[in-house]
């Protein structure tokens, strides 16, 4: 069993925990998986924005 692959997840100093989108970025960096969401934001750059929800 190997062990996985982990990188420090590079925090804001003016923060108290570490955002979602650092720890994905962080993943990314260690090769832990793979950058999907450059992959469907490229694809769907065409599309409606009804279809999107944000949250805020």
């Amino acid at each position: 069993a190997r062990p996985s692959k982990r990188k420090r997840v590079q925090t804001d100093p003016n923060t108290l925990f570490a955002s979602i989108e650092q720890v994905h970025r962080a993943q990314i960096e260690a090769g832990r998986i793979e950058d999907t969401m450059a992959e469907e934001s490229g694809s769907e750059s065409g599309g409606s924005e009804a279809s999107c929800i944000v949250v805020g």
